[in-house]
């Protein structure tokens, strides 16, 4: 079931759309690009939620697994953040600022985690969500990532290729994994299916510590984060 948190006059409200219990990670740190563990992050429950109970949630079995995506961050951080993006969303290019804001900020505070949801109406969507996953096994997932969300309005091979030569990677290994093959369907396939589980009907779409987020923004995270 959903529910959202929302950031109202400086308290963190989670506004209860199904019901549930929290859930705690339980995955070693990930400080790369590429996540081998069977870490998961679950949904929140309640009718309100402060910052002490986001970092101390308890158990369940209803929860989003880590999976293949690729992680930024310590296990030991206060606050995970999954995010269900989109590349060919203008709305996704904006929020991509904000997280790189986000993981400069507070780099040791809070664990990222991306999770691929093509929109269907984006016919440029699952082409870029597999050149990204091309960088992730070169290990350069979240610089991909970044530089290729201003190129939303303009995603192709062209651009693919250009962002990851200007990141230094092997082109040849590159354009070799970014197609859409069947591993790379099937992977986009279940973080979709995922998203659809979650309640996720939007991209990007947002959880903190599995609680679904109403918005993502410096100053609802500082509020998450007690600081």
């Amino acid at each position: 079931m959903a529910r959202k948190l929302t950031v109202v006059g400086g308290v963190v409200v989670l506004a209860l759309l199904g019901c549930g219990n929290t859930a705690q990670g339980s995955t070693s740190a990930q400080d790369g690009d590429t996540n081998l563990s069977t870490g998961t992050w679950g949904q929140g429950g309640g009718s309100s939620v402060s910052s002490s109970s986001l970092a101390s949630s308890s158990s369940s079995s209803d929860t989003i697994p880590f999976g293949a995506s690729p992680v930024w961050g310590s296990a030991s951080a206060k606050l995970t953040i999954v995010e269900f993006g989109d590349y060919q969303s203008p709305y996704g290019a904006e929020m991509t600022q904000i997280v790189d804001s986000l993981r400069s900020l507070y780099p040791t505070q809070i664990r990222w985690v991306y999770k691929h949801f093509p929109m269907s109406l984006h016919t440029n969507a699952r082409p870029a969500a597999a050149a990204s996953m091309a960088a992730q096994r070169q290990g350069k997932f979240w610089d991909f990532n970044s530089a290729l969300a201003p190129h939303y309005f303009e995603l192709s091979l062209d651009v693919y290729s250009q962002v990851a030569t200007d990141l230094g990677l092997d082109l040849v290994t590159f354009r070799a994994k970014m197609g859409l093959d069947a591993d790379n369907i099937a992977r986009m396939d279940e973080e979709y299916a995922l998203g659809l589980k979650f309640g996720v009907t939007d991209a990007p779409t947002f959880f903190a510590n599995g609680v679904q987020m109403s918005q993502l923004s410096i100053g609802a995270v500082k509020t998450l984060l007690g600081n």
